[in-house]
Parts: structure tokens; sequence; C-alpha cells
């Protein structure tokens, strides 16, 4: 009884505090605000949520998936996600060797975050323009090339765990290649999975950490595109699936093309504006960073 008051009487203390300064607590059961069916304009939907994620329904060809390589969402672009699964559905794919992601990880192997970017070294600095591919960084991020490649070894590392691939980075990464034999059925399997399952039985969503394809938004006068960060393989299969739209969770900070010289990774010396306004323009358009190199 003493415990339960205590934390009532702390509850009531930090509400109390966080009033006084304009915030209020946002239980995690409901801090995600979904913005679907009343409006589609992200801009409206953040101001919306104030500091809460939000949901938003995206046209899937606005999406940009396959971190680096930025691949529109749809068909027709090349795109070795949505390729692969198109072959699955029409009952062609016998596997991951032959398949257009097979093809896209053998041909895409970049040595460093220069390829991965797609912009020449002369408008990177401190350190970005000798790191390796996992160092990469978006010009809006406010992490450093350290910071990324420990993030992303490790993310791939927890992701093969979860899937009880054996083995770490060392094995490749679905974003490029070399990938092993092993990590590349996954992907198959991941993919195919993930298509069926929606295909069966729709789309289902949930406010958990990993319930929602989740983006950044670049927002270029009017109009806007997302940056997939997590999710690859659902909203692929909802594009192929004839899905004209796909439920985005946005967590992040919107990247404003004209804020340029206010992004953390120029304020930070690791892009100059030119070089950081050739990323993102490349990313806005869907164009693959060995197209600009």
């Amino acid at each position: 009884m003493r415990l339960s008051r205590a934390r009532r009487a702390l509850k009531a203390s930090i509400r109390t505090a966080l009033g006084k300064i304009g915030l209020e607590p946002v239980r995690h059961d409901t801090a995600i605000y979904d913005a679907r069916g009343l409006t589609t304009d992200p801009i409206e939907a953040a101001s919306r949520a104030g500091l809460r994620p939000f949901l938003i329904d995206v046209p899937t060809e606005n999406c940009r998936i396959m971190p680096g390589a930025a691949f529109a969402c749809a068909a027709g672009v090349g795109n070795p996600f949505v390729d692969t699964l198109a072959q699955y559905a029409a009952g062609r794919l016998t596997g991951y060797s032959g398949s257009p992601l097979n093809d896209f990880h053998r041909q895409w192997q970049p040595q460093s975050a220069v390829e991965v970017l797609g912009v020449g070294p002369q408008g990177l600095g401190n350190g970005l323009e000798t790191a390796g591919p996992f160092g990469m960084i978006m010009p809006f991020s406010p992490q450093s090339p350290q910071d990324a490649e420990r993030r992303w070894r490790q993310m791939i590392e927890n992701d093969n765990i979860e899937h009880a691939i054996s083995g770490d980075a060392a094995m490749g990464w679905k974003g490029w290649g070399p990938v092993s034999l092993e990590l590349g059925e996954a992907e198959i399997v991941r993919l195919t999975r993930v298509f069926a399952s929606i295909s069966e039985r729709g789309y289902v969503r949930n406010d958990t950490r990993d319930g929602d394809i989740k983006g950044v938004v670049l927002f270029d006068g009017k109009d806007f595109r997302i940056m997939i960060t997590g999710g690859h393989h659902r909203a692929a299969a909802l594009a192929v699936l004839g899905h004209a739209t796909a439920p985005v969770r946005i967590d992040h900070p919107i990247a404003r093309r004209a804020e340029v010289i206010h992004w953390p990774a120029v304020t930070s010396g690791y892009f100059d504006p030119a070089a950081a306004l050739a990323v993102f323009d490349r990313i806005f358009a869907g164009r693959q960073p060995w197209s600009q190199i």
C-alpha cells in the first residue's frame, strides 16, 4: 500500500513538473498518434501529434526502401525486393540463387560510405570521406560515422540472432553485397512469409517497437517522400499486392530541403550543403547511388 501511494505521489509530482513547462506525459500504449483518415499531409500530422510518433498513410510509390539504394517502392524500377516478390507471386521464384535480390547483391558491393551515398568525397569531411560502407550516415542524421557503424553491426547481429542465422555482419546485409548464401536464403524466406501473411490476412499493424513500417519524411516544397528505416519487406509486399498506400510510423524529425544548413550532419562538418542536397535529391527522386558516381 505504501509503495502504491509513493508511486502515485511520484507520478503526480512528475505530471506537475512537466505541466509547468507545457508538457504532458503520454502512456506508452497510446503514444502513437494515428493520423490516418484525418490527413495525408505529414506536416499537418506532425502538428497534430505534437511530440508523439504518428501514423500516416503514404503512397507506396513515395516510399524509398533499402537504405542507401533508395529504390522507389514500385514495379519496373529495378527494386530487388519488389521484383523478387513479383517472381514469387507469379510462381517463378525458386530460391535466392538467380533471384533479382541475388543479382542485386552480386552487382552492388560498395567498399565505402562514399559509394553508398553516391557523392564524391570532396563534399564530405570529418572522417565520413574515408568511412567504410557501414559508416554511411544521412545528412539529416545526428549520428557520427563511428556511431552508425556500431549501430548497423549490432543491428545486423541482433537481426541474425532473431532469425536463427549464425554469424555477424561479415555474412553481409540486405542493403548491398556480398551476401552469404545462408543470409540470402533467409531474406527470401522473410520476404515470402511477409507477402503470404499480408496476402492471406491483410496488413496487420500494432503499437509495439516493430509493429509498423517506419520512416523519415523528406520534404521539398509541397511534396514529400518517405525514406523507410524499418519494414522494408512489408513495404515491398504491399506494393506487389497492389496497395496504393502503406501505413508508416514517423518517429523522427522531418528533413526539410530548405533547412539544409541546419541539418545535424551538415553543422557537424560531415557534409557540405551541396553534398547534403545531392544525397537528399537522389533519394527523393529514387535514384541509385551508382548512377551518380
